[in-house]
């Protein structure tokens, strides 16, 4: 069986087939052994130009086609958003959020971050996230970043008594290095950053910025 299916191989790439081409019409024979009965077959370089002309054209294809799925689903985001805009829009609390959103969090990452050291400031863009991003509680992580010499203090303990994201959300602590050996803050805690969404999410508060945007009048004149 294993001879007339090497056999199909070779004539097949004698044709200037692609090693993809091939194993699809075989389907059940591995990558590897496809790679091995071939190895010694040389193409033409009609082939050869041949094969790359097709796989080029492949690839624009499949480029096409990702562009399109991404336009797609953004303008789904944001007929989701503008919904969701129209509905929250005299909420002070949906305004207070994404303005300190807008101020504070991550502009170029397609991700929602935010990162601050006001414990109330990170409170509020975590209740914010999860009622109008509707983020589950459980997908929420977060990372503290402060300097070293507070590093004995376990302010980690504090974040998560303000935050109260499951334990293992909580990532690895990120120690700042620094030429300072006292505190000179007391009452410093560091920094937490927010991980909060990803792509849908981050669509979705750039909408929500736009509309802000238009509804006051606030397009910069270029």
């Amino acid at each position: 069986m294993h001879l007339i299916e090497k056999s199909s191989a070779i004539k097949f790439r004698k044709l200037g087939k692609s090693y993809n081409e091939i194993r699809s019409m075989m389907p059940y024979v591995s990558k590897g052994t496809i790679s091995r009965w071939l190895a010694n077959i040389e193409l033409t370089d009609a082939q050869r130009q041949e094969l790359e002309s097709r796989s080029s054209k492949g690839r624009l294809r499949a480029s096409a086609t990702i562009r399109l799925k991404k336009q797609l689903r953004l303008k789904s985001h944001a007929n989701l958003a503008k919904e969701l805009f129209k509905k929250h829009y005299t909420d002070t609390f949906f305004i207070a959020g994404l303005v300190l959103y807008w101020a504070e969090g991550t502009k170029t990452t397609e991700s929602v971050h935010f990162m601050n050291s006001d414990p109330r400031l990170v409170l509020l863009m975590l209740k914010w996230a999860r009622k109008y991003l509707n983020v589950p509680l459980e997908k929420i992580k977060a990372r503290l970043f402060i300097h070293k010499i507070y590093a004995h203090e376990n302010h980690e303990q504090f974040w998560n008594t303000i935050i109260k994201i499951p334990k293992n959300n909580f990532l690895k602590t990120i120690y700042k290095p620094t030429p300072h050996t006292i505190k000179k803050n007391p009452s410093y805690r560091g920094c937490v950053r927010l991980d909060a969404g990803g792509v849908r999410e981050f669509y979705m508060i750039e909408s929500w910025k736009k509309l802000f945007s238009e509804e006051h009048n606030l397009a910069l004149v270029v």
